[in-house]
Parts: C-alpha cells; structure tokens; sequence
C-alpha cells in the first residue's frame, strides 16, 4: 500500500497537526469500520455531491487491493479525533447509541483522497488523485501528503502524479492549489488513453526533483505563475472563461455540441463568447491580453453581449372581483316549509310508551326472557 503507517507517522510530525489523525484504507477497514459506512463518509466529505454510483464502483476495488495488498486503489482520510478500535455494533450496545457513534465517526473525518495506479492509461505505472473532497478546508493538506508518500514510499517506480482539474480555469481555486505545490498542465494528457473530457484540464507534478524537505515547504509557501491567482472577482471570473475557450480551440473542440457549448456551470456560452471576439482566435488572444495587464479593465460590454439582461416583466395587478350582494327571500308564513312540518307532525297519531310496553310484556308472559349462558369448550 502506499499510505503506510510509517509514512502516515512521519508526515504528521514533519507538517506539524498534532491535533489530526491520519487514517489509509487499510486502518479503515482493519478497525472493523464497513463499506456503507465508509462509503458515507465519502459522501459526507464531498458536501453530499457524489453520487451513490461511484461509491458502489469505487469501494469493491478499494477492499480488494486491501485483502490483495496490492497497490492499484488506497485511501486516506484525516480526522479530528483517534478512531476507535470497533465500530461493529455490538449486542451490549442499543440501536441508538450504535447510530449516535457512527455518526460522531462521520462527523470527525475532515476529507479524504484516493488515488488509483494507471487510471491514465498511456501511464501505467503512474499515480493518479481519483478524488479529492474536503469540508473543512484539508484539501490541500491531503494533496501534500499523498505527493509526499509517492516520494518516499519506495515500492513507488514513478514517481509523479497526475490528475484532472474539473471545471478546467473557471475553478480557479483549484487551479492556484495545485499549482502551488507543482502540478502543471500538461496537453500530453489528453485524449483517449488518459484524459479525454475536455471540461476537465488535466496536470501532473514531477516529483523526481523534489524531497521531502521540499514538499513540505510547498504545502506552507508555495507560489505559482498562473496570472489568473492574481485577481479576484469579475477578472479572475472572465479570464476563466476565456482560459477554457482557449483551452477547447486548442484542443479542436466543437463548439457547436452542447458537451462544449456551455461552460461547466451552464453559465456563458462558449459560442456566444467566441462570436464576442469576432469568432477570430487572433482577437480572443488579445482580449486575454489586455484583461491580464489591466486591473481596472471594463467588463461591462463583455458581460451585456455574453449575458444579456433580461428585462422582468412585472404582470398586471389582478382586478378586485365585483362585490356579491345578497338577495334576501322573505317567504310568508302560508309558505314556510317548517311551518307545514310541524302541522304534519302534529296530524300523526302517537301512541303512549307505557301502552307500547305493555304490550311487549304481554307477548313475552309479563316476564323478561332469561339470558342463557352456553359453555364454550376450550381446546
């Protein structure tokens, strides 16, 4: 395996968490901690946005390269607390303790990372990050720990890493991170036999150079050349833009499906951004130009032709409906329904009650019948 206890040890005390514990696939598992309930803290991690999916296709490969020891998938998470020796409910233990103790476990992983062995396929021997969630902002704290075990971790041949940045330029947040600890991109990647969905920007970090020593100051002083981690707002927003456009015309792209139409977040269209700069490459180059070396660039014309304002339309107030008067019938007492019912009833003949039962004791010799109890036989 890759995350070994041994390099999991060291990494916590050359970065410095003391208050974190970190946890490989195989510490999961060996703590008696199940597939589903691994499979929620995946969920949980990556803010419920994972689908179910690819937990199921994710964890059978994970389990198998655990009882294989085998280096194809493994898996650390960090915690904010030590993981407990069994999580198998236990005939002493209720329902509801169970339950409240499983979820104090989901709730203390911080994020995760798994990586996987040839998911580019033109790389056999080459680490990829299969995926990466965080809810508590240790993202990069796994990314650095996952570079630092494929350096020191000797059963390692190749030793770079590769991954895929979704969203491509427009996730400028994730852009900046990788860079910062030397993932670059890299137009090799892509294509059938490694990356093939243009949306996503492919990277990858040669760690052939680096050491430990160096890793680490990656992870606390790390810097980049990307222009776009320069700016915040509206140009850090349409360089993204006009980035991915670039990106897709380079790698010939149709514009015209609707897989590369829209941009990632179904935001802007790349064919009505391209048709902003004349549909000329030449042009869309100087436009990227003129917002990297202008901070006070005016976006107000790019942002009306890409995104036009759609007038609201205020609907016209609902009349108030006419008022309902009551016509009030007065009827004559001559006509008064219950007037006429009472008179009826009135006309019927009543006998007494007393002559009434009289009568029934007759029939039945002045005695009432005695009530007969049978006796049921039980079986």
């Amino acid at each position: 395996m890759i995350f070994t206890d041994s390099i999991l040890a060291d990494f916590k005390t050359l970065i410095g968490h003391p208050e974190l514990f970190f946890y490989s696939a195989s510490n999961l598992f060996n703590k008696s901690i199940t597939r589903t309930t691994i499979g929620k803290i995946l969920f949980n991690s990556c803010n419920r946005m994972i689908s179910d999916n690819y937990i199921q296709i994710v964890m059978p490969k994970m389990m198998k390269s655990v009882m294989e020891k085998n280096d194809a998938f493994d898996m650390v998470c960090v915690c904010d607390k030590e993981l407990e020796s069994v999580y198998r409910k236990k005939a002493s233990v209720s329902e509801s303790e169970h339950e409240t103790k499983l979820n104090q476990l989901i709730e203390s992983v911080h994020g995760f990372i798994i990586i996987q062995k040839g998911e580019c396929v033109k790389y056999p021997n080459t680490y990829a990050v299969n995926l990466i969630c965080s809810h508590k902002n240790k993202g990069k704290l796994l990314l650095t720990l996952a570079l630092y075990a494929l350096k020191v971790n000797t059963n390692v041949i190749d030793k770079r890493c590769v991954l895929e940045l979704a969203n491509g330029f427009m996730n400028a947040a994730g852009l900046c991170m990788y860079s910062k600890l030397g993932f670059v991109y890299d137009p090799v990647l892509k294509g059938d036999d490694c990356f093939e969905d243009l949306r996503n920007l492919p990277m990858i970090a040669d760690l052939t150079m680096e050491t430990e020593a160096s890793i680490i100051a990656k992870y606390r002083t790390g810097t980049t050349n990307e222009k776009i981690c320069n700016y915040r707002g509206p140009h850090q927003k349409w360089l993204g833009y006009l980035y991915d456009l670039q990106y897709l015309l380079d790698s010939n792209a149709d514009l015209t499906t609707n897989k590369y139409k829209e941009s990632a977040n179904e935001e802007v269209s790349f064919l009505k951004l391209f048709e902003y700069c004349g549909n000329n490459r030449q042009t869309l180059d100087q436009i990227v130009q003129e917002i990297e070396s202008n901070p006070n660039y005016d976006f107000n014309p790019i942002n009306t032709f890409v995104q036009p304002v759609v007038p609201v339309l205020v609907p016209a107030p609902v009349p108030a409906p006419a008022p309902v008067i009551e016509k009030r019938v007065t009827r004559s007492r001559r006509e008064s329904p219950s007037r006429e019912l009472r008179s009826q009833v009135a006309r019927e003949p009543v006998e007494s009650r007393r002559r009434d039962r009289s009568r029934s004791r007759g029939k039945l010799g002045g005695r009432r019948p005695k009530t007969i109890k049978k006796r049921v036989p039980v079986n």
